[in-house]
Formats: structure tokens, sequence, C-alpha cells
């Protein structure tokens, strides 16, 4: 057995006990689109919507400089504009690449900030009980919680998040 086949059972074999203690922790009879739910979560494969993608010095120069070229030439398609602003950043010093990265950092560190006080905001306001399934569901997996159960099961999941978070503080 090579050394990848040995990582990917050695992970596939946590993954698994994983989903099995959760399941057997929550005792609940469960139908399979929660079950597969619960493995997707497990897993990591379940698609995460509200992930913000790595901000780069690139895309910030490209964000900045997308109007100004599309302004400049009207006529070029997007394609085109793209192409045009990756061929200037290809041309520039390293100096002001750097500076386009830290603008890039500072602007990741800003989101996380925002994020992070809108999770506690949120979680010292939310009255759980109030909000039907649907809420419940959506708020489980923006913490990225198990989203199935009853509906007192999530509110339990997010009155526990909610504990850890305040401990934390």
């Amino acid at each position: 057995m090579s050394s990848l086949e040995a990582q990917i059972l050695k992970l596939s074999q946590k993954y698994i006990q994983m989903f099995i203690t959760h399941i057997i922790e929550n005792k609940t009879n469960i139908n399979e689109e929660e079950l597969t739910l619960a493995w997707k979560t497990v897993s990591g494969t379940k698609s995460k919507k509200n992930t913000k993608k790595r901000r780069t010095g690139y895309t910030t120069y490209l964000i900045e400089n997308r109007p100004i070229i599309a302004k400049k030439f009207p006529d070029l398609k997007s394609t085109e504009i793209v192409s045009k602003i990756a061929s200037d950043w290809k041309s520039l010093e390293d100096s002001i690449k750097e500076e386009y990265n830290k603008k890039a950092k500072e602007f990741m560190n800003a989101q996380e900030q925002e994020q992070e006080q809108e999770t506690h905001s949120i979680l010292k306001e939310e009255p759980f009980e109030k909000l039907n399934i649907k809420q419940l569901r959506s708020l489980c997996e923006k913490y990225q919680l198990f989203t199935y159960g009853k509906k007192n099961d999530l509110i339990d999941r997010l009155n526990k998040f909610k504990d850890d978070m305040s401990k934390e503080n």
C-alpha cells in the first residue's frame, strides 16, 4: 500500500468514525436525506455557500482597475478586459504588487473581523425559539453545524454553539 493510499484510508476511517459517533450521540431516527446530509457535513463534502474566496493582490488589482479599463476601452469584451489587466499585472514592479498584496491582506482581515462581530451579535440577540425550521437550518449551515433534525435539535445545537462562543470570549 502506498503512502497516499494509507493516508486516504486513515482519513476515510476518521470520517466514518466521526459520522458513526455523531449518529450514536444524537440517537435520532433520520431519513436517507438527513443521513446523506450528515455524511456530507462530517466528511467535508458539503458545499459551503457562505465561504468567501481568498483575496489576493491580483484580485485587488483586478477589482480596482477593471472599471478604469472598461471605461477607457468600451469596445472590449469582458474576457479581453481581464486579459489586459492580467498582462498589466505581469508587467508591474514587485514593489507595486506588494502594495496590492498588503491591501488584499488588510481586506481579508477586515472581512474576518466583520464576520466574527456578525456572528457574536447574531448569537447574542437571536431568539432561536421564534425562528422557523428553515431559518434554524440556515443558521446552522452558516456556522457549519449539522443541519438535520427536528426544530428542538437545531435550537439545542445553536444554543450549545452560542454557549461555546461565549466561553471563548
